[in-house]
């Protein structure tokens, strides 16, 4: 049974975990700032954070995979950490960091409804309204975000365009965690990670040297030194750091306890771009909150 400090530890890791990850589209926009591309952003963060997870995988001992897991492994990698990593981080050239996390924090709802659906099985009522709950949550900041570019610096086109892309980065995301189910089961989350990560990164490698290729500029793969400041800081504690705290707050204190103390990222979210980047902060950013969460909250518990 777990103790009073076990509990408590566990849900300290769960809430600064979700803050730290809620924090990286606050610094990827500082990165975009300070001149750096999507693809550059993309190949040092998984390039640096790659080996940590390689070494982890060694160390928990490396299984033969299976000739047919392999086209599993390979849509998990490229779908799972490059594509939907690379679409949500895009959308931050269009879209405020608000509504950039909403959309990616609802990608449960599309979990379920897809297990639901592969399934062949309708998806409870009780998961019905909460997925309506989540997406009617998006709605609204979408609706209030569209409404307000037409007087802001952001075109109305700018911001359809950008929740366009985070939604698909959701979409992405969810058919890799569907995906990645039985191989995490069949192999650990350790091997399956490093495998994964190892296609990504190999994907990652190839666009961005075909961009740099293509536009004639090196700086794409070797950026300014100034630079690597951000780098680091997103790899670190925007990706590693709190990967492994949420890693271990589900060891202590369960998947379900750690998916609602996770609620807690959006609202940083919302904090830390109200504070850094002036993005502003409406009654509609927080009916669209406490639908989202109050939506995450009963998928988690149903799905716990």
């Amino acid at each position: 049974m777990a103790t009073k400090n076990t509990i408590f530890s566990g849900f300290m890791l769960a809430i600064v975990g979700a803050i730290l990850f809620s924090a990286k589209g606050l610094l990827i926009k500082y990165a975009y700032s300070d001149g750096l591309a999507t693809e550059t952003i993309l190949l040092y963060r998984m390039g640096l954070a790659f080996p940590v997870f390689a070494f982890i995988a060694l160390k928990k001992g490396i299984k033969s995979f299976d000739a047919r897991d392999i086209p599993g492994i390979l849509f998990c990698g490229i779908f799972g950490y490059y594509l939907a990593a690379w679409l949500s981080f895009y959308s931050l050239h269009f879209i405020s960091v608000q509504l950039e996390r909403i959309i990616l924090f609802s990608y449960p709802s599309l979990v379920v409804l897809g297990t639901a659906i592969l399934a062949r099985r309708l998806p409870s009522p009780k998961v019905i309204v909460a997925a309506l709950l989540s997406y009617l949550g998006v709605i609204t900041i979408f609706a209030s975000e569209w409404l307000n570019s037409k007087t802001g610096t952001q075109t109305s086109v700018d911001v359809a365009f950008g929740t366009a892309l985070v939604g698909l980065s959701a979409a992405f995301f969810a058919a890799y965690v569907i995906a990645s189910k039985r191989l995490i089961g069949k192999y650990g989350s350790a091997t399956f990670t490093g495998a994964s990560m190892s296609v990504s990164t190999v994907a990652i490698i190839i666009h961005t040297s075909a961009v740099a290729f293509n536009h004639s500029d090196l700086t794409l793969i070797i950026p300014p030194a100034n630079s690597l400041p951000i780098i680091l800081i997103l790899t670190f504690f925007g990706t590693l750091i709190p990967t492994f705290m949420l890693s271990e707050a589900v060891a202590r204190i369960g998947t379900e306890r750690t998916a609602i103390s996770g609620t807690v990222g959006p609202l940083a979210a919302s904090l830390l771009a109200v504070l850094f980047l002036n993005e502003a902060f409406t009654p509609y950013h927080a009916l669209s909150l406490a639908l989202c969460t109050l939506g995450i909250i009963l998928i988690a518990k149903r799905t716990a």
